[in-house]
């Protein structure tokens, strides 16, 4: 392993020195020039032997630090979570780092917002639904963030390497194949590649700065998760820090709290306003008109208002429904998007010709299903237009998940408090009740102590007040055996 390493090194730079004009003309490095300049037709492949040496480089250097790092990553977490019992700081920063990627995911949504209809914005989008949606599978799967910005890197610089070949010449036109690798977010067409064929290919390709920086990012995020996929661990951590801050900021926290209370008395009647108000926006087809029917029955058991639990019980029955349902649209519009596509597409052998020779019934009706938009044909918007109809399709179903998802949490809150209070009361008459048992049985078991008393001090009272009768009934009863005992006691000879 140890001496793989150098050799690796070594071979990578000779092999990539080689490609270089200003190092292969060099005087030292030209006669060594037959052994490895190497003419491939493809460029992909030269730089596939140049992925599988750094490859091995990298696999050898992480056996060789494992050999002496073992655990790192548990040694950072046991690191973390002890500080974070001793600092304040750290109790912060563990409520920060806890949901950091919801806001790391939303900050990469709206960056794309202004133009959905590309495969990095959409993929961010499924990443933010589903994993807002299920905490516990982000903890499982955080590492696809990482492969999905990787694969965005991979295919830039392969298509760097081969745009020649997806060009025509003379033509200004894009070709499908353009089209296709640029809805892919491979290049965009204010920055296309510009070597020319026949020079040299290398330092050509400007990597995107913000492409790196958002695979960082996620690196860094996948770190994080690290620290948190201990359910029971994490519970336990976090009621230390909330306990830790509690007793430092007090009047803090106390008034933190009563913001909090107030802004969620009020916070349903703005959640009710965006639903409205994306209700209105919708277009008429029968996936809204059921977001409508969901919506509309929700929103009366909210007006109902009595705080029953009953009541509550059906109105978090229907924000979970909401919630199944506007992810799997999410999800499947996503889908449909990045494999038929929301514009048709002329080429013949493209998914969406195909489903149109399939289910041409189904085909002609996906603007009234609600998987295409309905253009109207008096008027038909320009693309400016199309990409804003698209955004206000997808927030409002972002929306829908989000409302259900906060009311969902708000009425299991309630439930649960509702259902304590009652076993509480329950608890509580149960303790009384038995009190008032204990007591019957204390004043049962008196009287009958009492009685039994009487009993013995005077057994024989009605009839026989001194207890004569009955003492000279027990002597009689018992005569036989006292004067046994009178003989058997008497001294001898005393007959």
């Amino acid at each position: 392993m140890v001496l793989m390493i150098p050799v690796y090194t070594l071979e990578f730079c000779v092999v990539y020195a080689m490609r270089i004009p200003v190092v292969c003309n060099e005087q030292f490095i030209s006669q060594f020039a037959p052994y490895f300049n190497f003419k491939y037709h493809m460029p992909v492949l030269e730089q596939l032997l140049y992925f599988s040496i750094l490859a091995c480089f990298y696999m050898s250097v992480s056996c060789f630090k494992l050999a002496f790092t073992h655990n790192q990553d548990k040694g950072m977490k046991s690191y973390f979570f002890k500080r974070c019992r001793d600092s304040t700081v750290y109790k912060f920063l563990f409520f920060f780092l806890k949901h950091i990627q919801t806001l790391v995911l939303i900050c990469l949504f709206f960056n794309g917002a202004q133009n959905l209809n590309h495969f990095r914005n959409l993929g961010f989008m499924l990443f933010f639904v589903i994993y807002t949606a299920s905490m516990e599978l982000y903890r499982k799967t955080s590492k696809a963030l990482v492969l999905f910005v990787a694969f965005f890197i991979v295919g830039e610089y392969f298509y760097s390497l081969e745009y020649h070949r997806f060009e025509i010449k003379g033509e200004t036109k894009l070709t499908a194949m353009q089209k296709r690798f640029e809805w892919l977010s491979f290049w965009n067409v204010s920055n296309p590649p510009n070597w020319k064929q026949g020079s040299s290919i290398f330092f050509r390709h400007t990597p995107n700065i913000f492409d790196w920086a958002v695979l960082l990012l996620m690196n860094l995020l996948n770190l994080i998760n690290y620290f948190f996929r201990d359910k029971k661990e994490v519970e336990e951590m976090q009621q230390i820090c909330f306990d830790g801050i509690r007793e430092k900021f007090t009047q803090t926290l106390y008034n933190a709290i009563r913001l909090k209370n107030f802004v969620q008395s009020y916070l349903i009647f703005v959640l009710l306003g965006v639903l409205l108000y994306f209700i209105g926006k919708a277009q008429v087809n029968l996936i809204s008109w059921i977001f409508f029917v969901l919506n509309a029955l929700m929103l009366s058991f909210i007006a109902k208002g009595d705080n029953k639990e009953s009541t509550n019980m059906y109105t978090k029955r229907v924000a979970t429904i909401i919630k199944y349902y506007s992810t799997f649209i999410l999800v499947t519009d996503i889908v449909f998007v990045c494999l038929i596509g929301e514009e048709p597409q002329p080429n013949a052998h493209s998914y969406d010709q195909e489903l149109l020779k399939a289910c041409p019934l189904l085909y002609a009706n996906l603007d009234l299903i609600g998987l295409r938009l309905y253009l109207d044909p008096a008027r038909h918007p320009n693309p400016a237009e199309q990409r804003h109809m698209l955004k206000i399709k997808f927030f409002s179903y972002i929306a829908y998940l989000m409302v259900s998802l906060y009311l969902e949490a708000t009425y299991a809150k309630k439930i649960a408090d509702q259902r304590e209070e009652f076993e509480q009361c329950e608890e509580d008459y149960r303790v009384l009740f038995e009190w008032e048992e204990n007591v019957k049985d204390e004043k049962t078991a008196g009287n009958i102590d009492q009685a039994d008393g009487r009993t013995r001090e005077g057994f024989g009272h009605r009839g026989d007040p001194d207890g004569r009768q009955a003492a000279r009934g027990q002597r009689g009863s018992g005569g036989g055996s006292t004067a046994a005992r009178a003989e058997s006691d008497a001294p001898a000879g005393s007959e």
